[in-house]
Parts: structure tokens; sequence; C-alpha cells
């Protein structure tokens, strides 16, 4: 089978699965309500919300920024790999962006393919910590109702959820990244001589602590990204009216659970799970189903339309310094 075809095979099942939990999803819908509630949106609040989606992108790129040069460097670049790493994912599932990531930071940016790769892994795991805070946050300001959520939550989604399909598509990314990292970089760090190996520990350990800095500073953009992420969600829950305003507790018990629909991976751009999720949170808020959805379906366009463009730029650009270069040679 050639990679042409197996990427072909994921990208398929990855849109069908999709499609299944977009119908689950969609399915006893009273479109014309929808179709009313979207006429009557506030623009303005829309605006809001595009406006805090690009924050959070630019957000985004600086934290991957600070964590692989720590410094003001290739903004360009840095932003590029954001664009399309986050737009593959949004078309791909299992994660694939990620390694379209790492390869064009380690390319664009002259990093190499190990300290690109662990760049995006620190990456995770700031997201992780940041998720963390928020269901922490979640478990202060709204107790009663994650516990609620947390108590439902295996039983809603047996029902919902292919969980068994999602844990293989955990276990291919993992089994990918450990194989991506130990072809381009590891295998070559076991081949050299010891005394190599223990002058890069020490020098390690000489940059540490400007390492734990540009750490700090980098999760200082990881929680101004969420944050943005947050405020985008929250105008266009406003821009729909009362029926669907959040306040702050139930701002941040939406985000958590909408958080969590983009961890199995195993659709593009979490298609189908993100409305499912949603539509739980929302019916625990009780809102109005058709109301929610029409939030939700709004929200995911919006990150659609915005990765797909920002995917196009970033293509655009790669292809007029490609020209450019060989032009000039």
């Amino acid at each position: 089978m050639t990679v042409a075809l197996k990427r072909g095979s994921k990208a398929t099942l990855g849109l069908a699965i999709g499609a299944i939990l977009l119908y689950l999803a969609l399915r006893q819908t009273h479109w014309e309500q929808i179709a009313d509630a979207v006429r009557q949106a506030s623009w303005r609040w829309i605006a809001v919300a595009v406006g805090c989606q690009a924050a959070a992108l630019l957000f985004k790129a600086l934290r991957l920024m600070l964590l692989c040069e720590g410094r003001w460097h290739r903004p360009k670049e840095f932003a590029a790999a954001i664009w399309l790493g986050l737009g593959a994912n949004a078309f791909i599932p299992f994660r694939v962006g990620e390694a379209v990531k790492i390869a064009y930071v380690a390319k664009r940016a002259e990093a190499g393919f190990l300290k690109a790769g662990l760049t995006v892994f620190a990456e995770r795991v700031l997201d992780f910590i940041c998720l963390g805070l928020l269901v922490l946050s979640v478990f202060l300001f709204k107790n009663a109702l994650f516990l609620d959520w947390a108590a439902n939550f295996g039983t809603y989604f047996a029902d919902k959820l292919p969980l068994l399909a999602i844990a293989i598509a955990c276990f291919i990314v993992l089994c990918v990244t450990v194989l991506v990292l130990w072809r381009y970089d590891v295998y070559h760090l076991r081949t050299r001589s010891q005394e190599k190996i223990m002058a890069g520990i020490l020098r390690f350990r000489e940059a540490l602590p400007l390492l734990m800095r540009h750490f700090a500073l980098a999760f200082i953009a990881s929680l101004c990204s969420w944050a943005s992420d947050m405020a985008f969600l929250g105008a266009t829950a406003a821009a729909f009216g009362n029926a669907t305003a959040l306040d702050f507790g139930e701002l941040i018990f939406t985000q958590m659970v909408l958080a969590f629909s983009y961890l199995p991976s195993v659709t593009p751009g979490a298609l189908g799970v993100f409305e499912l999720m949603g539509l739980w949170a929302f019916a625990m808020l009780e809102r109005p189903k058709d109301a929610a959805l029409a939030v939700l379906l709004t929200a995911h366009g919006l990150v659609y339309i915005a990765l797909f463009s920002g995917m196009l730029i970033a293509m655009l650009r790669e292809t007029l310094t490609t020209a450019d270069k060989k032009n000039k040679s």
C-alpha cells in the first residue's frame, strides 16, 4: 500500500466517523429555528469573536517561538507552522498536523527534527497544564455541575462515541510520534560517543535556568491563548442573545467540555465530537437545543474558515518563497 493510499484511507475513516457523529448531533433538529437564530445574531459580537480567535492563534505562534528559540526570531515561520499544523488537524484526523508542524519548524526555522519534536511536545504539555487548571477552576466555581458532569461522563459517551476507536487512534498517534523521533534523531544519539553525550548533558544543565525562563514565558502565552479561546466562545454565545449567553462559571464549564472534544483526534477538527459534547454541556446548563446548536455550528464554522484561510496564506507564502529562491539561484 502506497503512502498516499494509507493517508487517504486514514482521512476517509476519520471523515466517516465524523459524519456519523455529526448526524447524531444534528438529528431531530429544527433548521428553521436555527436559521432564524443565525439571522438575528449580533454581528458585533461575531466580530469580537473573530478578533478573539485571531488573538488565540497569535498567542499560539508566540508560544511556539518562545519554546523553540526563547526570543523574537523568525515570527513568520512560527506563525505559518501554527496555521499549517492546526489546518492539517482540522481537515485530517489522528493529529497529522503535529507531524506537519514538526517538519515545518525543523526545516524553515532550522531547528532540527529533535528540537522541533521536543518543542511541539512541550506545547502539548502546556496545553495539558492549562486544561488541568481549567478543570480545577470548574471544580471550584461550579462544583455541583462538575460532579454531575464527571458522574455521567462514561454513561453518556458509552452510547455516543466509539471509545475503542478513540483509544486505538491515541495509541497510533503515540506510536507514530515515537517512531518519527527515533528515526530522525534518537537513533543518531545512540551512535554518539559517551564523551559527546556527557558534554551535551553538561550544556543542558548550564542552559537549564534560561530554558525554565523561556518555559515560564511560553506558559504565560499559553494562558493567554486559552483565555482568548474562552473569550471567543463567550462572544459567540452572546451573539445569539440571552438564551445562550454564559456567565463566567458556565463559560469555563462549557470551555472545559469542548476542550475534551479535541483530545480523541479520531475525526478531523473534532467534527461531530465538538457538536455532541457541546450540546451535552448546553443541555446541562438548561439551554434550548436549537439555540445551542446555532452557537456550536457558528463557532466551529468560524474555526474552520480561519484555519483554512490561514493555511492557504501560509501555503501561498511558501510557494512564493520557493519561487523567489529559484529565481535568485
